[in-house]
C-alpha cells in the first residue's frame, strides 16, 4: 500500500495555490489532503468523513481530526466546514504536509472502525 505525502504539483492545483495530498490505494478510507487559499485558510479534506453521518464515530472522528488539527505548530484556529472538511487558520507559516500528516494518524488509528461502517 502506498502511504506517502506528497505536494500536489502548482500546475495541476487550479484554484488552491498549495496543494498536498496522501497517496494512497485505499483512499475511501485513508484518503486525506488539503489546500491553501492562498490568502488565510486551510481546508482539510478527509474521504471517510463523507460517510460517518452521526453516532459515536462521528464524534470521535470530529473531536480528533479537530484535535490534531490544533496541535499542528502555528495552527490558531479549527473549524468543521462540512461533511468531509475541515478549515484552518493560525499564524506563521503553516504546513500542508503536517496537518495531512496529523490527521492520516487519526484515519490510521480509526480505519477499522471506518471500514466496517463502510461495509454496512
Amino acid at each position: 500500500m502506498t502511504d506517502r505525502i506528497e505536494r500536489v504539483p502548482d500546475e495541476e492545483t487550479a484554484d488552491q495555490p498549495e496543494f498536498w495530498n496522501r497517496l494512497t490505494d485505499d483512499e475511501e478510507v485513508l484518503g486525506v489532503s488539503a489546500g491553501w487559499d492562498g490568502e488565510k485558510w486551510w481546508t482539510v479534506y478527509v474521504s471517510a468523513a463523507e460517510f460517518v453521518r452521526e453516532g459515536a464515530l462521528e464524534e470521535r472522528l470530529d473531536l480528533a481530526v479537530s484535535t490534531a488539527l490544533r496541535e499542528v505548530p502555528d495552527v490558531v484556529e479549527v473549524q468543521r466546514d462540512d461533511r468531509e472538511t475541515w478549515v484552518v487558520s493560525g499564524t506563521g507559516a503553516i504546513s500542508g504536509e503536517a496537518l495531512v500528516g496529523a490527521v492520516a494518524e487519526v484515519v490510521d488509528e480509526l480505519a477499522p472502525a471506518l471500514r466496517e461502517l463502510l461495509e454496512e
